[in-house]
């Protein structure tokens, strides 16, 4: 429910997969510190109920829009913040822009961070940029790894940018019955955050899980497991092919798979040394 100001021109409800919108709706409220009990309007957003596994995002994600909304909107603002909503949710429909295990390992980075907020604001916005995180002291890449090898892929641009300040942060995932999911791990990140904060927060795990986001309440993770397994390395320290001067101008785009377990326990640096 977003509070608003009666609209001057009527909109029509919007109907997605997942999610409806309602405009003007007018609903009592009780304030429960008082008791006392008011008529006002609202933007009325709801998710289906058949969609379950998606209730946790979806409040999250509009409890976090809210709190970064002024008390009361005009229509601008109502319509500003529905269509931005709304993007969000057809993404929620389509194919994942990442991996889940890569998201996981990006957001243990952010809550093993001495600052959340700090890695947040360097949070990338695009999963298909170079790096994850980017700040002007720093660019990290985390590359997550279910297997007991530290055996990642790269793209010769990560480790080979000529930049002392880029670094490649290394995880290795166990999966545990009672460990945390992304949604969980992001919540435990959120008291952390600014209210802005909270919000790019969920609208970058919405948008990078697409229609994962219904299928990852299962995918749990040991976090004290993964965080003693976190190793950040400077990326000039990397292994990686060479191109011949000569073919550098014809060649693009080299990916290619390396094992950094020796890599890790000769160069590995605390992540607060960044921060």
């Amino acid at each position: 429910m977003l509070a608003t100001a009666q609209r001057r021109s009527p909109r029509a409800p919007i109907r997605l997969k997942h999610v409806s919108i309602q405009f003007d709706a007018r609903y009592e409220v009780t304030a429960t510190e008082t008791g006392k009990s008011s008529s006002e309007w609202f933007c009325k957003v709801a998710c289906d109920a058949s969609s379950a596994s998606l209730h946790g995002y979806f409040v999250e994600l509009l409890a976090a829009t809210a709190n970064s909304l002024p008390d009361q909107l005009d229509d601008s603002a109502v319509d500003e913040a529905v269509e931005a909503l709304m993007e969000l949710f057809r993404k929620m429909a389509m194919p994942s822009r990442a991996s889940m295990t890569g998201l996981w390992g990006e957001l243990l980075l952010i809550n093993a961070s001495p600052s959340p907020q700090r890695m947040v604001d360097a949070w990338h916005v695009a999963p298909t940029d170079d790096f994850d995180f980017a700040a002007d002291a720093f660019r990290i890449e985390v590359k997550s790894t279910s297997s007991v090898i530290r055996e990642h892929e790269f793209s010769l641009r990560q480790v080979r940018s000529g930049r002392p300040d880029d670094f490649i942060a290394s995880v290795v995932l166990r999966s545990s019955a009672d460990g945390l999911s992304v949604l969980d791990l992001a919540r435990r990140i959120t008291p952390e955050l600014t209210d802005a904060g909270q919000a790019k927060l969920w609208q970058l795990v919405i948008e990078t899980l697409g229609d994962d986001a219904e299928s990852t309440e299962w995918q749990t993770f040991d976090v004290a497991s993964a965080t003693a397994s976190l190793m950040l390395v400077p990326a000039r320290h990397i292994p990686a092919p060479t191109i011949a001067a000569g073919d550098s101008r014809f060649i693009s785009d080299v990916r290619f798979r390396a094992q950094i377990g020796e890599i890790c326990s000769q160069h590995a640096m605390p992540l607060s040394a960044l921060l």
